[in-house]
């Protein structure tokens, strides 16, 4: 086994609230064990409400390549950087239904 076999990304993130081609591809080769979402990858309309249903393709369209027992992280910043406390709520009960 070589070396690149052997070692794998553990948790990567994404660029937008969608898989682009080039990040499913990368999915399907290196079976990464979860992803980080961060601010960027929930989709909010203008008055910054986020959209549940958008979060819930994401997660599906990320299980559907790694797997349901992939792991789905949150990148939660303590001290002036806050914003994304609701977005934990907000996976909480998408994950939940």
């Amino acid at each position: 086994m070589t070396l690149e076999k052997a070692v794998k990304p553990v948790i990567i993130g994404i660029s937008d609230t969608k898989l682009t081609d080039r990040e499913k591809a990368l999915l399907h080769e290196h079976s990464p064990l979860g992803i980080a979402l961060f601010v960027r990858n929930i989709k909010t309309d203008e008055k910054g409400k986020q959209n549940k249903e958008a979060l819930a393709q994401l997660i599906t369209d990320i299980k559907e390549i790694l797997g349901e027992n992939s792991i789905i992280a949150i990148d939660q910043e303590g001290g002036r950087v806050q914003n994304q406390l609701s977005i934990m709520h907000l996976l909480l009960k998408i994950l939940v239904i």
